[in-house]
């Protein structure tokens, strides 16, 4: 289809120009439109079409960085029944099957059937992507952020564990430093330099922190096979309090 469409650019601008020098300029109007039609059809197909091959290696990661959030989760509170959850839930067919794998990993990981995911989008609390350093967003932003997400929170009182896929937000930081009495385990994306893991660990703040090692093994093919576990080890390591 891609192939198709690209010849039918390449002839129709070929066109323009035969068009253009037999001094027919009125037929080039036509093929400059016909060209960006095609153009924009091939665009949409190939924004629309993720490389399978890069989703297959990706999911089996995310729904083992789920899966051992999870158990985490398992361990610090046996009893959980709701989790609110931070992901970056865009439209994108790839972003929603990756978010689908951490989602379905987390759940494995606690084990219980009676527990409820709150799903909650970063795009709805700060509008956009991943939050940065406090240093790149003004106080105001933070204020407001941290508003949005104090009303999920109230509005799932039993929930008292967050789980985020999107780094340590700054309204999440806010929140702990406020005193919230929530458990936090979060997935370091490494956007944020500002965070100081090991600090907020030790203040308990952040209950568990998955991370990329010192030396990843990023060329090891995994399938479905392969146990969680051992696909997690390949890439992240898990810093919990000793």
């Amino acid at each position: 289809m891609r192939v198709a469409l690209l010849i039918l650019i390449l002839a129709a601008l070929v066109g323009t120009r035969v068009a253009q020098k037999r001094g027919r300029p009125g037929l080039a109007g036509p093929s400059v439109l016909l060209a960006l039609l095609a153009l924009g059809i091939s665009l949409t197909f190939a924004l629309r079409s993720p490389p399978p091959a890069y989703l297959h290696r990706l999911e089996p990661f995310h729904r083992s960085v789920g899966y051992m959030l999870g158990r985490s989760v398992r361990d610090t509170v046996p009893d959980v029944t709701k989790v609110i959850l931070l992901q970056d839930r865009r439209e994108e067919a790839t972003v929603q099957r990756l978010t689908t794998q951490q989602a379905e990993g987390l759940l494995e990981g606690i084990g219980r059937d009676d527990c409820e995911l709150v799903y909650v989008s970063i795009r709805d609390i700060v509008g956009t992507g991943v939050v940065a350093s406090e240093e790149r967003i003004d106080r105001k932003a933070v204020l407001s952020s941290y508003d949005k997400f104090k009303a999920v929170m109230e509005a799932h009182p039993e929930a008292d564990t967050i789980v985020s896929f999107a780094g340590y937000p700054s309204y999440v930081r806010l929140l702990l430093r406020r005193g919230a009495k929530v458990r936090f385990f979060a997935w370091d994306l490494g956007t944020d330099e500002s965070v100081d893991w090991n600090a907020e660990i030790a203040k308990g703040r952040v209950v568990a922190r998955v991370g990329y090692k010192h030396s990843p093994n990023m060329q090891a093919s995994v399938d479905s096979s392969t146990p969680l576990e051992e696909i997690f080890a390949l890439r992240y390591e898990l810093v919990t309090a000793p």
